[in-house]
Formats: C-alpha cells, structure tokens, sequence
C-alpha cells in the first residue's frame, strides 16, 4: 500500500513539473511579447519623428515620404498584435491554475495524507486463510506484538513436545485449531523448524522400518519349510513386494497363513522403528492362521528375537474349547 501511495506521489510530482514548465514558458513569452511592443512603440516614435522631420524638410525629402508611411502601417500593426499577445498571456495567467494542475495538485495532496497516514498506524491486522481463519478472526497487532508472534527473521525451534503430544486421532482440521490456539504464543515462528524436524522423523522412522521388515520378512520366509514365499519385502515407495519360489513378484498376496507371517513382521519392524523405548509387543490374530508346524517356527523366531532385542512379546491365542486366558511362556 505504501509502495502505490509513493509511485502516486513520483506521478503527480511530474504532471505539477510539466504544468510549472508551460507556466514558466507563458512567462517566458510575455516578456518576449513585452519586448517586441516597446521595440513596436520605439519605431511608431522613430517614425512620427521621421514624418515631422519630412514636413520640415517637405521640400527636400518629400520622395522619402510614402516609404515612410509604409514603415509606420507595419510598425502600428506589429504592436497591436504584440499589445493582443500580451493581454491574452496575461489573461491566461491572471485565471490561476489550469483544471488539470488543479486535479493533480489535489490527488498529490490525497496521496501524501494516504502516506502519512499509513507511515503513522501503530497497529495491523493477521488473518491466515491457511488456517481457515475468518474475517472476524483477524488478529489485530503492534509491531512488538507482530515480531513476537511473526518473529524476526532469525528463525524458531522445532515443537517436539507439541507433536508427541497430538499424534493419537488427529485431522486438519484439529492441526488448524491447534496452531490458532498457540499462535498468541509464538508457535508461527516455530512452524518451519518443526514441519521440517516432523518431516525428517517420518522419513527416518519409514526408512528405519523399511529395513527392519525386510530383514526380518526374508529371515522368517526363509525358516519356512515347503513355503511358496521367498522373501517379503518394502520396496523404494514403502509397498510390499513378495518373491515366490518361482522368481515371482508380487504384491501382498498369498493364503492366510502366509498373510499373517508377513503382518507380524510389520508389527515388529514398526514397533523397532516407531516406540523403540518401549520394549514390549502383543501380536494378537496371528497363531490362529497358521498350521501347528508354522505356528511353532513363528514361536521360535519370536522368542530369538525377544532375546535378542530385549523385548517382551505377548502373542494371544484364541481356544474356543478353554474357558480360562492360559498364560504360558515359551
């Protein structure tokens, strides 16, 4: 706004400039005009001396006399046309101002008070359409206010805490309300510090994950006696790719058993990758899709792993014919 208000001061500087010229050049020939009538006046007077001194001198000039007339004619018409100049220039400068000085002088004026005004304001209003913020949710500011919320240029720090403790069911539209509810308290400062600190743990965590999946999802098929499954595996863009005994590969595929060995090995990877601090892991829905044979390989990789690892790992099985939760360690 302060930038048009001064591009329409630079413009109206220049029509008053153009408008002072033209003024200056009317000046300019007034006394030009003045000049040619006091020289017009000089030769009417040098020509009625030339007359009289022809009528004293009738006899002896009288030849002289018709030119001289002819001078005095020309003489009397150039000072009337000077006398007309002049009074038309000083008619045209006595009027003031030209209508289009006039209106460039005024939106000068408006200009400048536009400025001034805009120089002076202490205050300014935020609103963010990003955060879906309303007309009547504008955040009016000061200047300390605004470099406390906005910041300085120098950058923030990343909200670790504020993320850990909003990560279970929450939208966009909850994210918004959020940083609205923090904005009083510097959190825009901090939002590119830690947009970036939230993208690189999502991008380690994915690439963590993705190799402990996929060592452990070719280790598992790999202790798996007459499986069609190789290997099991996440690809570039985090998609299962499954190797069958015949050079195969595929997506997620294969009969349920296969299935459910390949969904414990993503809750392994995720839990190694996600809650490493946590050192506990329940694996529920799994036993009951594999055969006796397969069960007791899973048990025993499971248990290598725990040891391994340090993690306890809780795997539920459903006995439609107990009545009673048995709780048996391997």
């Amino acid at each position: 706004k302060v930038g048009e208000a001064i591009e329409g001061l630079k413009k109206a500087k220049s029509n008053k400039d153009s408008e002072v010229r033209k003024y200056m050049e009317t000046r300019s020939k007034i006394g030009s005009a003045s000049q040619m009538a006091a020289a017009a006046r000089s030769e009417i007077k040098a020509a009625n001396q030339t007359i009289a001194d022809a009528n004293v001198n009738m006899g002896a000039k009288a030849a002289d006399l018709p030119k001289n007339e002819d001078d005095l004619a020309k003489s009397e018409r150039q000072y009337k046309k000077s006398e007309k100049e002049v009074a038309d220039l000083q008619a045209e400068v006595a009027g003031g101002d030209s209508a289009e000085l006039k209106k460039l002088t005024t939106e000068r004026k408006d200009l400048q008070d536009e400025k001034d005004s805009l120089e002076s304001s202490t205050t300014f209003e935020l609103r963010l359409t990003s955060l879906q913020m309303m007309p009547n949710e504008g955040i009016l500011l000061t200047e300390d206010l605004g470099e406390h919320i906005l910041g300085d240029g120098s950058g923030g720090k990343s909200r670790k805490s504020l993320v850990n403790s909003n990560l279970t069911d929450i939208g966009s539209a909850e994210v918004r309300s959020l940083i609205k509810a923090e904005i009083d308290n510097g959190i825009l400062v901090d939002i590119g510090p830690t947009t970036d600190w939230v993208s690189e743990t999502v991008e380690n965590q994915q690439q963590q994950t993705r190799r402990i999946f996929n060592e452990i999802g070719t280790t598992l098929f790999e202790k798996m006696p007459n499986s069609r499954i190789k290997s099991v595996e996440l690809n570039t863009d985090y998609e299962i790719r499954q190797t069958w005994d015949d050079g195969q590969t595929t997506g997620l595929t294969g009969s349920g058993g296969e299935r459910a060995l390949t969904a414990a090995a993503i809750l392994i990877a995720m839990r190694k990758a996600f809650t490493p601090d946590i050192p506990i892991l329940m694996i529920d829905g799994v036993l009951e899709k594999l055969d006796v044979s397969k069960r007791k390989i899973l048990l025993d990789f499971l248990k290598d792993y725990a040891e391994t690892d340090g993690v306890t790992i809780v795997v539920s099985l459903l006995n439609e014919k107990e009545t009673e939760v048995k709780v048996s360690t391997l």
